[in-house]
């Protein structure tokens, strides 16, 4: 029986296993032809690597049947290496037997065929100096064949990071936070443009530890941005030295805030300036008293007080008395004072609620 047989080596599909085994499976094609007519059969053929003379074996037998169509076939082999063969210590040959008859000459598996099986390589025998200079860059590497457990510890650091090259593309969900900055790694100078704003930190993630002397000014603090809310009320010592000294009185629009008590000595009073507090004084209503001439006879009995509501003269003058008088006889003009009633004291005013610090 003639036969000839063409190689090539096809795809690989990659595995864990032990270092004496071939981690990679090479797909052999070839022709197979009797009396020079392809054959149409399904054929017993076995596989075998070998040294170059095909005197010592140095695989398990692979046995298979085989469908031959037109002369053309195609099988994937995985040799198992037999002890103390490693891969990177052999040159071999495939050894073809069709129906118990072996086929020659041999293959050399080539060079292409030790390159598919890197897998098979001993963990630690491909180091730096087996590395030609820049063999490994990024485009020699397949996109996610390196992680973190194939990075020794320390191997990332900033001077192994090309600048640029990491961005939030690059980066997990939550990759980076305030655990993974070194401490003063991120300045000014790493930060773009209005990256860091009030919705952008967390609530009490900025203190007084993380400022600088002088970076709080009234000029770094926008209007308004200060409240009652936002002030810590034991940010004021006991003593009174703060913000608002205990005992200040203070004027609200609405309920005396936590901390203050309603000063209540203030209901329906003005305050007034005096060397000394606690006096009181002055009253909410006024009366004016009113001359008034009146001309008429005088006579004997004139000059005594007058009832109140005694006409006079056709008029009556509510409340009125006459504090002046002259000889009788003749017509003298008398002077009589009016008291007008109640009025009220009070200048145009708007409440307001008066609190006192505690």
């Amino acid at each position: 029986m003639k036969n000839s047989l063409f190689l090539t080596i096809g795809c690989l599909l990659l595995a864990q296993v032990k270092v004496m085994a071939i981690p990679s499976q090479i797909t052999y094609q070839g022709t197979l032809k009797q009396n020079g007519v392809p054959t149409n059969a399904l054929k017993n053929m076995t596989f075998l690597l070998v040294s170059a003379d095909g005197k010592t074996p140095y695989s398990l037998i692979i046995s298979s049947q085989v469908n031959v169509i037109n002369g053309l076939f195609s099988i994937p082999l995985s040799f198992q290496l037999v002890s103390p063969y490693t891969w990177d210590t052999i040159n071999p040959y495939i050894q073809v037997s069709v129906e118990g008859q072996a086929l020659s000459p041999n293959e050399p598996v080539t060079t292409t065929a030790y390159a598919i099986v890197a897998a098979s390589v001993i963990s630690g025998a491909i180091g730096t100096p087996q590395l030609a200079s820049m063999a490994v860059t990024s485009t020699t590497i397949a996109n996610g064949a390196v992680g973190a457990p194939q990075l020794a510890a320390m191997a990332v650091t900033s001077p192994a990071i090309a600048n640029g090259a990491v961005g939030a593309s690059q980066l997990a969900a939550l990759a980076v936070t305030s655990t993974t900055i070194a401490s003063g790694a991120v300045g000014a100078t790493q930060l773009a443009a209005m990256a860091v704003t009030s919705t952008a930190l967390a609530n009490g993630a900025v203190g007084t530890p993380q400022l600088a002397v002088m970076a709080v000014t009234s000029t770094t603090i926008a209007d308004g941005a200060v409240t009652w809310q936002k002030i810590d009320p034991t940010t004021i010592p006991p003593s009174g030295v703060g913000l608002v000294p205990v005992g200040a009185i203070m004027m609200f629009d609405t309920n005396c805030p936590a901390g203050w008590t309603r000063y209540s000595i203030l209901d329906g009073n003005f305050p007034l300036a005096s060397p000394t507090s606690g006096e009181t004084g002055g009253s909410a209503t006024h009366q004016h008293l009113l001359p008034i001439f009146q001309s008429g006879p005088t006579g004997p009995g004139f000059g005594v007080a007058r009832p109140q509501d005694t006409p006079w003269g056709g008029q009556t003058y509510p409340g009125t008395m006459i504090v002046n008088t002259f000889p009788t006889g003749g017509t003298l003009d008398n002077l009589v004072v009016s008291q007008s009633s109640p009025a009220s004291s009070m200048p145009p005013y708007m409440t307001m609620i008066f609190c006192k610090k505690n």
